[in-house]
């Protein structure tokens, strides 16, 4: 196993990384958890600074030390607010703007990467994984370039720092998927000096930015990939779905976001996915179509998740989302996790 790989031993390629945020572990059972590896972000890391400063960052969370773990810095936010003062959500080179239930806050980057060494995991640097976003008063082409110019500046200079100081890391890169009206796909990504993917504390090159959803469609890869070092884990940080994860193992990523199925559950859908035949769908259990339907939700396939096995119907998960019960969610998540890593499953035993 290439040195870059030893921070995922002991979890067979493709790699799924469990969004480990504060309040999940615990309900998550044993086999979605262990041999497995895991995420955090940056909202856990600062809305508990003193409580990981002196307990650890893993004892905060609930993940034992057996498990991987990666610390996403990047500055993403899927839905921003539109900011009418939108200097209040700018981050700078010496400030990371950090989106909270109360607003935006301002994360000084020497305390984050302070905090980042306290927590003793390798870390994604600070980036902007989404430079189309804009604000209300970016409205011209000319505005919305030199925005993305600035988002460009702030992260060249993140991973210059944190790639100085000796902090284990993950260098994040920047692409964009467009189509032609001819139906080709291509791919633009930030140059990156390469010297920042030499040394024994990069672990890894982390993929995200605009458009990701039409990487299948790619036919050649080659400017992605042609300048990393081939012993360098490369991490999709994207949602996909489990029909799709073939494709991008193909493709040449090694270790995926595993997001999606959380995603899905907070939205009251359940996969019904099929790993033998590769096909998947959902169904929306809020929907009255399931008040009495007794069968559970892996039906008509087999599914040994917990949710399953414990004959928990569609219809009582129906009522638990009607009656506005948290264990709906629950029941969910487990369910649609395990669901997902079956589709890794089968082509890591392939």
């Amino acid at each position: 196993m290439p040195a870059a790989f030893r921070l995922f031993e002991g979890c067979p390629t493709p790699i799924c990384l469990t969004p480990f945020k504060r309040g999940l572990v615990p309900h998550l059972t044993n086999d979605l958890i262990h041999s497995n590896a895991g995420i955090i972000g940056l909202n856990d890391l600062w809305s508990a600074q003193e409580n990981i400063s002196r307990d650890g960052i893993r004892k905060y969370i609930g993940v034992p030390e057996a498990i991987p773990l990666l610390l996403d810095l990047s500055a993403h936010v899927t839905n921003p607010p539109v900011l009418k003062n939108p200097t209040s959500g700018l981050s700078t080179t010496s400030d990371l703007a950090v989106l909270t239930s109360s607003g935006y806050r301002k994360f000084p980057i020497s305390q984050l990467l302070n905090l980042a060494k306290d927590c003793q995991i390798p870390v994604i640097t600070p980036y902007f994984s989404n430079r189309s976003i804009l604000t209300e008063t970016v409205t011209t082409p000319k505005r919305a370039a030199k925005e993305a110019s600035r988002r460009q500046k702030c992260d060249s200079h993140w991973l210059k720092l944190f790639w100085e100081s000796g902090v284990d890391l993950h260098v994040p890169i920047y692409i964009s998927v467009t189509m032609d009206e001819n139906g080709k796909v291509a791919v633009e990504r930030d140059p990156i000096d390469a010297k920042y993917f030499q040394g024994d504390h990069v672990k890894g090159v982390v993929f995200r930015g605009h458009g990701l959803e039409l990487l299948p469609a790619l036919t050649s890869c080659t400017n992605l990939f042609s300048d990393l070092p081939e012993y360098l884990p490369r991490i999709l940080l994207h949602p996909i779905l489990p029909s799709q994860v073939s494709k991008h193992v193909e493709i040449g990523f090694d270790v995926f976001d595993g997001s999606y199925p959380f995603t899905k559950a907070e939205a009251f859908q359940a996969f019904t996915f099929n790993h033998l035949t590769n096909d998947d769908d959902l169904i929306d259990l809020s929907s009255d179509d399931y008040s009495f339907d007794l069968t559970d939700l892996g039906s008509p396939h087999d599914c040994s998740c917990y949710t399953c096995t414990k004959s928990f119907s569609k219809a009582y998960i129906h009522h638990l989302i009607k009656s506005r019960e948290m264990l709906a969610h629950t029941l969910l998540a487990l369910h649609n996790y395990h669901q997902y890593r079956q589709a890794f499953q089968s082509l890591q035993s392939s």
